[in-house]
């Protein structure tokens, strides 16, 4: 697997456009932050691995405010429980390490066109249009083919009908091996072949794995100057989601043996007479969700001055009480830790009237995951030469080689192939 780089926005579309090249990372920058908000803010958007991970990613980044959160339902395959916000978030939190999240977050365009959701390539290709036309080079996963994905060349026309130059591609396109392999239409890469205004050329590659990433980068030359237009390959797999109930009959059964002369699991029980008073709330049962799982509640609804949670869509708070209590004395409640690992069950009993009261608690709740197909693997790290640190090396090959890809550790030759540096 070829190593993330934190190219930036810049890799997730490119364009040659028919302005000053200094004014091109402008029109960048002026199409991301646009037609960011427009599409996050598009209510039938596809939900797909690739919306929900450029989603969480702003939020992993700190930057989850520049948007509008997506409204209720929050659906993933296999997942038919309420799900709110603060659950999606707990779900996808621990799916990839912060640097991924990061790279993800850099790259989030890139895995948004990913998706092939129309409103998303439309929005992008009006964009460069309306900013002078140019070249967009952008990746769309090919359904139900998780190695398989289309690099798509689009010259996009000035939307004023400003003339636009025939550019050609300089050098044969480069491709790692690790990367992926070009297996239809390689003509659109080759050395020569031209693009002119309103045209595209789609080739399709063979990817060694759906967690196969880095950038590749086109030459594009009007005959006069030439420009480097690098696109970024994000992760390709597939999101599903699985559920549980909570105790499982594994838990109820351990929980039993362990504990032969106390209430179950997820059960708390209370006596107060006139002799005892009243027994005080607390909450310092605490339960924990099964390995590898969370706890999800959906909408839920506090308790008084918000120190409990009364119930929830997907935790169920049940109370039932007998002799002298009444439904104001018996009080019951959850509260959940914020990583959605831990539930704390409350119970309290008051004394409205002499004799014994009974007040009894039961909790259920729900569990949920989410799942990569296939599974994340990390890289491994990159091995440095001896007695030379790696980011040593790294930054020399990019001040020798203005083509050098820190993604690849390679650099463009003079014949138009890829060599290794350092």
């Amino acid at each position: 697997m070829i190593r993330i780089m934190l190219v930036g926005c810049a890799a997730a579309s490119m364009i040659l456009s028919a302005v000053h090249p200094a004014a091109s990372q402008d029109i960048r920058d002026r199409c991301r932050a646009s037609v960011g908000k427009e599409v996050f803010s598009t209510l039938d958007l596809k939900r797909d691995a690739f919306y929900w991970l450029s989603w969480y990613s702003a939020v992993a980044a700190g930057q989850g405010s520049e948007e509008r959160a997506p409204n209720p339902p929050f659906a993933f395959n296999g997942i038919t429980a309420a799900l709110s916000r603060a659950d999606v978030e707990r779900l996808l939190a621990p799916l990839l390490p912060a640097a991924q999240w990061q790279t993800i977050y850099q790259n989030r365009f890139a895995m948004l066109l990913m998706s092939g959701d129309e409103q998303v390539s439309k929005a992008w290709l009006d964009c460069f249009a309306k900013e002078g036309g140019g070249v967009a080079v952008y990746f769309q996963a090919v359904p139900d083919k998780s190695t398989r994905v289309e690099l798509h060349v689009d010259y996009r026309p000035a939307a004023s009908g400003a003339e636009l130059p025939a550019l050609k591609i300089a050098r044969t396109v480069a491709i790692d091996p690790k990367l992926g392999r070009v297996v239809e239409h390689k003509e659109c890469l080759n050395r020569n072949y031209a693009y002119a205004p309103g045209q595209n050329c789609v080739a399709t590659l063979e990817a060694p794995s759906a967690w196969s990433t880095g950038t590749i980068t086109l030459t594009l030359s009007d005959g006069t100057t030439s420009k480097d237009i690098s696109v970024y390959l994000p992760p390709r797999p597939t999101l599903r989601g699985e559920q549980k109930a909570w105790p499982t009959e594994k838990m109820i059964a351990d929980w039993a043996k362990a504990h032969a002369s106390d209430n179950p699991i997820n059960v708390l029980s209370r006596y107060a007479d006139d002799k005892t008073g009243p027994r005080a709330w607390n909450m310092e049962t605490r339960r924990e969700a099964e390995e590898g799982w969370f706890f999800i509640e959906g909408e839920r609804t506090p308790g008084p001055d918000n120190a409990y949670i009364s119930k929830s869509d997907d935790i169920r708070v049940d109370v039932k009480y007998s002799g002298a209590a009444t439904a104001q004395d018996c009080t019951g409640g959850y509260g959940l830790d914020a990583a959605g690992k831990a539930l704390s069950i409350g119970i309290g009993l008051g004394v409205s009237r002499p004799g014994p009261g009974w007040c009894l608690v039961t909790v259920t709740a729900t569990m949920a995951r989410l799942l990569f197909d296939p599974p994340f693997t990390p890289a491994p790290p990159a091995t440095a030469r001896a007695n030379v640190p790696a980011a040593t090396d790294a930054s020399s090959c990019e001040q020798r080689y203005r083509s050098y890809d820190p993604a690849t550790g390679t650099y463009l030759g003079n014949d138009g192939n890829r060599r290794p540096c350092p």
